[in-house]
């Protein structure tokens, strides 16, 4: 068994924000203000809305991409719909629900399909642009703590809902991933791989529970405890850096 997983033992802290994570019922007292960005795991999302204000507002939501920056202000807990027949009328019919944590100014939603035609939502601090290209985003959406170890070099530990930015090794663009979890008082090692980081992209790594409806077989089944969906932002057109800082 590698000492590296003994040694960060005392690391980890089951105190758990993954961001599936039901909010508190909300009050009329408590509210947020935040700047989101949404990603469609899955199929692209053209006729997504969010309620704020009181209104229903469109946001079209590309697949694996982030869509355009929103504002919100209110309650903790973000709807999100898609119109749809009931009855023989169109209604807005809520599809999921994002708890969005409080102080954080800048939040990304990953929407994962879910049962029924719902959606679940992941909320993860931070732009998923902010960070260099060149480097990968390590995404820890599953419902516990992992230890990730990054090209055989010292490990950290992961909690549920938080992220962490890596680097190739030196002088490559290659980052080799290990991960591992504390089962039962021992390390399971979960998964390992090799990447190639385009030095014109941005790498997000997101590591899912392996049960999540878009991991499961065709029979149902769920073949790995955690997976990883890889999502490559490409470098960006000055003329689109320039409008996000306007």
């Amino acid at each position: 068994m590698s000492h590296w997983f003994k040694a960060l033992a005392f690391l980890l802290v089951f105190s758990l924000w993954p961001a599936a994570n039901r909010a508190p019922a909300a009050t009329d007292d408590v509210s947020v203000s935040v700047r989101f960005t949404v990603i469609s795991w899955g199929a692209p999302m053209p006729d997504l809305l969010y309620k704020s204000g009181g209104s229903f507002k469109k946001l079209p939501v590309p697949a694996f991409s982030p869509s355009s920056f929103q504002t919100y202000t209110g309650q903790p807990e973000l709807g999100f719909y898609l119109k749809k027949q009931v009855e023989g009328k169109w209604v807005e019919v809520e599809v999921a629900k994002a708890a969005l944590p409080p102080n954080e100014n800048n939040v990304t939603i990953l929407l994962a399909p879910g049962a029924a035609g719902a959606y679940e939502a992941f909320v993860i601090p931070g732009d998923p642009r902010g960070f260099p290209y060149g480097r990968a985003k390590l995404i820890n959406i599953t419902n516990q703590p992992l230890v990730i170890r990054c090209n055989k070099d010292a490990a950290v530990s992961l909690t549920a809902g938080k992220a962490e930015v890596v680097e190739p090794a030196t002088n490559s663009t290659s980052l080799f991933v290990e991960l591992a979890v504390r089962k039962g008082g021992k390390w399971k090692r979960l998964y390992d791989n090799l990447f190639n980081l385009n030095p014109k992209e941005q790498t997000l790594l997101i590591f899912s529970r392996g049960d999540s409806k878009y991991f499961l077989s065709s029979a149902g089944d769920v073949e790995n405890e955690v997976k990883v969906v890889v999502i490559r932002l490409p470098e960006e057109p000055p003329a689109a850096q320039l409008a996000k800082t306007q």
